[in-house]
């Protein structure tokens, strides 16, 4: 489910588990919509957009302007495993493991978690 643009972190902040490799009309053809645009002070201009997944947790595919057009920041809500996370992402967008360029380490484990799976 999108979600609309200032929606709450439900615990309040998230925190940026990976960046991902997709381009602005693959992850726009993956969720079905447009994403948004914006200017944030300090960081410039941004393309993103916000999911509910499945699992309920919030999470948002954030780009900004000075950053390769194909690499977006994961950023889910502090509350949230980030590993089922992260693995949940992936699958509803289609990604494969390679498309994750980088990984905090909170959420390394996500290889092991899909790997149980």
């Amino acid at each position: 489910m999108l979600m609309p643009a200032g929606t709450r972190w439900s615990s309040g902040d998230y925190v940026e588990i990976a960046v991902l490799s997709i381009e602005d009309s693959q992850l726009e053809r993956a969720l079905k919509a447009a994403l948004l645009h914006g200017f944030e002070a300090g960081m410039g201009r941004w393309a993103a957009i916000g999911v509910r997944l499945q699992s309920g947790v919030l999470v948002e595919l954030i780009r900004y302007a000075d950053v390769e057009t194909d690499r977006f920041a994961l950023r889910v809500d502090r509350s949230a495993e980030p590993a089922p996370a992260l693995a949940e992402v992936l699958a509803q967008l289609g990604l494969v493991e390679g498309s994750v360029l980088w990984v905090a380490d909170a959420a390394k484990a996500y290889r092991d978690y899909c790997d149980e799976r």
